[in-house]
């Protein structure tokens, strides 16, 4: 009996989930349930019995002659992009007509290219060179010839014109400067001037007022505007060259240089030294030390122009045993800094050179017969 009942029950369940009235209570009509749920809402509020809504006809209103309009067309949707919902995007927009444009001339087209070049190359020897004027003369043989009205160079000028120099590029790897570059931030002490040097000439570096104080031109303190031997402006009487004995970087004379002339500053980065000489770094080339000290910081410290990676022509300055010129530092308010200026002439083609001191980290090879390192010529740089 136990397992008749069990079979019974489980195929009355599975007819009753096979019935639409599966979750219909058994003592309750399927008429009476469809009622219920038509009169209450999903909150449970009982709703009034309302008539289902009738569509009404589309009606097309006649026209005033009596002739009927047509009906309106069906609205028929746009197919489906697969790219796009917009179908505007499906059309190809229409190609704007091409316009004529004007033809600019070769000349015009290159002018603004030669400038953007010029700008980029700094120093380029300039093409109108300053010749001396020529007078006739005779030679051994009774022929006539030109000759400059210049006395001939002595020994000691020949000795240095022995080298050759071609016109050089400024390097990639060494950015140009056209100030001083000082991301510390020091503060050199205010230096005052005493007003106009009253040159008579364009001031010159040991003979003008200012210069003698160690103070650079200025125009509030230079009857010429600033525009002498003795102001901060670079030289254009010389030009960036190579040596084709050395294949050294140079800086040249494009014309004769008169003696006192300032050519321009020693420009870098400025950094911070310690005073001691022992607990500083070796120099290896282009660290300049200066005397004057900052005012800020206030612990003591030296600085060092370093134009290693960075500077102006003066940093291709070579040594010499025997120099044309000096490193001279000199200020003006609160603006200290280091040029380079000419203790001698110097003649058109001849190179700029200065002493670089006592302490050289390489071997002179300078090729005077007053260099320093004259003996030990054919030793390694230490």
């Amino acid at each position: 009996n136990m397992v008749y009942s069990a079979l019974y029950w489980r195929e009355r369940c599975i007819a009753d989930s096979s019935t639409e009235e599966e979750n219909t209570a058994p003592n309750l009509s399927q008429s009476s349930t469809a009622s219920e749920q038509h009169g209450y809402s999903s909150t449970g509020t009982v709703l009034a019995d309302t008539p289902p809504r009738k569509l009404k006809p589309e009606v097309t209103p006649p026209r005033a002659d009596g002739v009927v309009a047509p009906a309106t067309p069906p609205y028929t949707r746009p197919p489906h992009s697969p790219t796009t919902s917009s179908p505007v995007l499906l059309e190809t927009p229409p190609a704007p007509l091409p316009r004529s444009q004007p033809r600019i001339p070769l000349r015009d087209r290159r002018s603004p290219r030669r400038e953007r070049r010029e700008a980029t190359q700094p120093y380029h020897r300039r093409q109108n060179h300053r010749r001396e004027a020529a007078s006739p003369s005779l030679n051994p043989q009774g022929l006539m010839r030109t000759s400059p009205r210049s006395s001939p160079p002595s020994r000691a000028r020949e000795r240095r014109y022995r080298d050759r120099f071609l016109l050089a590029d400024w390097p990639v790897r060494v950015a140009h400067l056209r100030a001083q570059y000082k991301p510390t931030g020091l503060v050199f002490p205010a230096v005052p001037h005493y007003g106009w040097c009253d040159c008579s000439e364009p001031c010159r570096v040991g003979a003008c007022r200012n210069s003698l104080m160690q103070l650079y031109c200025t125009p509030s303190c230079c009857p010429y505007d600033a525009k002498c031997g003795n102001s901060l402006e670079e030289s254009t009487k010389v030009y960036l060259a190579r040596n084709t004995r050395t294949l050294q970087l140079s800086v040249v004379a494009v014309e004769d240089i008169d003696a006192g002339e300032v050519l321009g500053q020693y420009l870098g980065e400025f950094e911070h030294v310690s005073v001691d000489p022992a607990r500083r770094p070796r120099n290896e080339g282009f660290r300049l030390m200066m005397t004057q000290r900052p005012e800020r910081p206030s612990h003591p410290i030296r600085v060092a122009v370093n134009a290693a990676e960075m500077g102006g022509l003066m940093r291709f300055v070579n040594h010499s045993c025997s120099p044309v010129a000096q490193f001279v530092e000199v200020a003006n308010g609160r603006r200290t800094t280091v040029v380079v200026a000419t203790t001698e002439v110097v003649r058109e083609g001849e190179e700029i050179t200065v002493d670089y001191g006592g302490d050289l980290w390489f071997v002179c090879r300078c090729g005077l017969p007053s260099c320093r390192h004259r003996e030990i010529q054919d030793q390694r740089d230490p």
